[in-house]
């Protein structure tokens, strides 16, 4: 929805003409029906500190400033490295404008230094909601915050014990992998929504992986041993060591997490397809028609939920993979071991994801007739018919 109020910073260091023009715009506005209130300011270093301490919709600037060594360029410039907010030139120099700005188009130069035509472009903007979403104060920025906050409070403060205080890195790696995945879910809810604190709906799959985050083994950890990628199957109640005690296994059950190239060599009519989409490169039927193929098959393995594989897509420095839930081994867990596994851990799963992963492996071996689940037994079993290749 359009605004009905709105705060504009004016930044133009022609003093007289600032307070006139400024009284102007406000008037003519209110006249549209539409409330501003318009903050002057005759220098560029004191516009760059009020776009620093307050939240704006607009900028409207001169493109000269006598009393600045910087061209209305790199004010321009400036202004966008503080703040992305949509501005309008108070300028007829149009041709001194640099072309990236002169074609974007949230950022406007007046054909006169006059404020109706400033005016005029201001209500064309509201009109088309502008300022409701694209700016400072808009829904976008806003929900944003809000949701990235929330989800962050959600889904990294249970994890907070376990990053590495020196290390921010990790920090902004999670951050903006959540950002990223939230910005498509911000978009289709409304302020109220967000505004009152609901839940923001994230998926999963894509802000999967965090760095270490449990002091034990769990289902999902996945491990680099001897130069092989095993991912942590056994119940996550039975990983932990308690003190004076052990872990309730024995020996802990992994299965092999191997690259995409290995799972497509084992998978001719993958590779096929592959292959056909880079020969048809150029021919867009038949490229198209490879993808669809390839779709096709890649879905028949991803999306079955009793399947054998279970896919994990790239995050920082982990490549992805496929588990295999047919490539399976034990290795042995007490004490000592546990401590030597940990150590191994490259990453982990989130809770749902390593939830997904044991539900579908529970559904894969019972698709193939395993008994009950029994841990001992069942990893007998599995060991007698089954080995790496």
């Amino acid at each position: 929805m359009p605004v009905d109020s709105m705060r504009i910073l004016f930044i133009d260091d022609e003093i007289d003409y600032l307070k006139v023009a400024a009284d102007d715009l406000r008037d003519s506005l209110e006249e549209r029906k539409l409330s501003a209130e318009v903050v002057t300011v005759d220098n560029v270093d004191g516009g760059i500190q009020e776009l620093q301490s307050a939240d704006f919709h607009l900028a409207v600037v001169d493109l000269k400033f006598e009393s600045s060594d910087r061209n209305g360029n790199e004010i321009i410039e400036t202004i966008l490295n503080t703040k992305i907010l949509p501005i309008i030139v108070l300028s007829g120099y149009r041709h001194e404008l640099r072309e990236e700005f002169a074609q974007h188009g949230l950022i406007y130069n007046t054909t006169r230094k006059q404020v109706d035509e400033v005016v005029e472009k201001i209500v064309e903007w509201n009109q088309k909601e502008v300022f409701s979403f694209f700016s400072e104060a808009g829904f976008l920025s806003s929900a944003l915050r809000t949701a990235l906050q929330q989800t962050m409070w959600n889904h990294v403060s249970r994890y907070w014990q376990y990053i590495e205080v020196g290390d921010p890195t990790v920090l902004q790696r999670i951050a903006g992998r959540i950002a990223a995945t939230l910005f498509y879910d911000v978009l289709a809810f409304t302020p109220d929504y967000v505004g009152a604190g609901g839940e923001v709906p994230i998926h999963h799959g894509e802000i999967y992986i965090f760095d270490t985050p449990r002091d034990s083994l769990a289902v999902g950890d996945i491990l680099e041993i001897e130069g092989k990628l095993l991912v942590v199957l056994s119940p996550s109640c039975d990983l932990v060591t308690r003190p004076g005690m052990g872990p309730k296994t024995d020996m802990i059950l992994l299965a092999l997490c191997h690259d995409l190239n290995t799972y497509m060599s084992e998978h001719q009519t993958v590779l096929d397809q592959v292959k056909a989409i880079r020969d048809s490169q150029g021919k867009k039927k038949g490229e198209e028609k490879a993808r669809e193929r390839l779709l096709k098959l890649m879905r028949q393995d991803w999306e079955n939920p009793s399947g054998r594989y279970f896919f994990l897509p790239p995050f920082a420095d982990f490549n992805g993979g496929v588990i295999d839930f047919l490539k399976l081994q034990i290795e042995p867990y007490g004490i000592e071991e546990a401590g030597q596994l940990t150590e191994q851990r490259v990453v982990c799963l989130n809770r749902e994801m390593a939830a997904e992963l044991a539900t579908r492996f529970a559904r894969y071996m019972i698709r193939l007739g395993q008994p009950a689940y029994d841990p001992g037994p069942l990893i007998k079993a599995i060991l007698d018919t089954v080995q790496f290749q």
